[in-house]
């Protein structure tokens, strides 16, 4: 297979290790992700397992130029109300 599409998995299929640090795509060049320890699987009773591994990574640059290179001007406003929200959820039924 020379490429791989989300598709082309079962919905049950689990990617080990090495299957994952095959595939490529999805970053810029001369990026590279920062890495994270790997804590495996927690174990509950009655048979339940459950695996998470869970990243929210959030910039914001706001530049506000109003009124620059203006001279003898009244009466200028500007409202910036920046906003940004994550979450991270595991829900076990």
């Amino acid at each position: 297979m020379n490429s791989l599409i989300v598709s082309d998995l079962d919905v049950t299929e689990e990617l080990d290790r090495e299957a994952m640090r095959a595939m490529r795509g999805g970053q810029m060049t001369g990026f590279a992700m920062p890495q994270f320890p790997s804590f495996g699987q927690f174990k509950f009773g009655d048979g339940v397992t459950i695996g998470a591994s869970q990243l929210i990574n959030q910039g914001l640059n706001i530049d506000n130029v109003v009124g620059m290179d203006t001279a003898f001007a009244t009466g200028m406003r500007s409202t910036v109300t920046p906003h940004q929200s994550a979450n991270n959820s595991i829900t076990l039924l």
